[in-house]
């Protein structure tokens, strides 16, 4: 039986299966604290986030609501729907106005892949997306990332970072105001649905 539009409050935040309407998850969601909301994204399977993803379409997100308005960086921990080595963090800031990233992963997932740096953009300048949509782009490497951040390096790299990072790009979505949806497509087989949250305001 499905959660009708108006969800009880306290108590679990339903699964996105669970709702009929997605303003009504991103409502709980809202008021969850940012620990309840990690837990909520890492309770997610690959087959509800690539449903979610369906749901959230046409539910606006720019880079600028992303990181603040400010340069970041801006760390959202995230989920992906492998079965192993899901767990993840994707790093985003602003450099000379461009918009730049990388993925913090394991020790075993970076030593095999790589960092997978990034370019991010709104869909309205690419063919790839729909207005709203974020995309980020693992075939362009930014010209200058921030000074946190790892060392520049290609994607297309011969073994793991060809196979995991070179031609595909994510397009990301809004669920909430701190929680974002999206799914990775690239010319060989591969990617997969991933969802992220963003830390609470300073």
């Amino acid at each position: 039986m499905s959660v009708a539009a108006a969800l009880p409050e306290p108590g679990p935040i339903p699964g996105p299966d669970q709702v009929d309407d997605i303003d009504a998850l991103a409502s709980r969601l809202d008021a969850a604290t940012y620990e309840e909301r990690l837990a909520w994204i890492r309770s997610l399977n690959g087959a509800q986030m690539t449903r979610l993803f369906q749901r959230c379409a046409g539910r606006p997100l720019t880079l600028d609501d992303l990181l603040r308005g400010d340069d970041g960086p801006v760390v959202c921990e995230g989920k992906n729907g492998l079965a192993m080595f899901n767990r993840f963090a994707k790093i985003f800031a602003r450099v000379d106005g461009t918009y730049v990233g990388y993925n913090r992963n394991g020790f075993v997932q970076r030593v095999f892949a790589g960092d997978g740096h990034f370019v991010a953009y709104d869909a309205t300048r690419s063919t790839d997306g729909a207005p709203g949509e974020i995309v980020i782009d693992y075939r362009v490497i930014p010209v200058r990332t921030h000074d946190s951040f790892p060392t520049l390096r290609r994607n297309d790299r011969p073994i793991g970072p060809m196979l995991v990072f070179a031609w595909m790009y994510d397009l990301l979505r809004r669920v909430s105001e701190d929680v974002f949806i999206g799914d990775s497509f690239r010319r060989l087989p591969g990617g997969a649905p991933f969802i992220l949250v963003r830390p609470p305001t300073p």
